[in-house]
């Protein structure tokens, strides 16, 4: 589990996601996101099972904040800052 978590947080810490997978909402425009589909394709399986908790603002999409606070909150190693 934990290192689906840490993978996740290395993805979300760059600030773009590969090859056009991008999906930004109009409100993170300088922020990578990660989606439901690209948690599932990159084998997140922990990230999937939990995405509903971790969206916090149920917009569909993962920001680095969101990940940040979810770690922070269950009390997982957040390096993120």
């Amino acid at each position: 589990m934990h290192a689906n978590i840490v993978a996740a947080a290395a993805v979300l810490a760059a600030v773009h996601l590969t090859a056009g997978a991008n999906v930004r909402p109009p409100h993170a425009d300088t922020h990578a996101v990660l989606t439901r589909s690209q948690a599932a394709a990159a084998g997140m399986s922990d990230i999937v099972a939990n995405f509903d908790r971790i969206d916090a603002n149920k917009d569909g999409v993962i920001t680095r904040d969101e990940l940040r606070s979810y770690l922070l909150v269950n009390r997982r190693y957040a390096p993120m800052t």
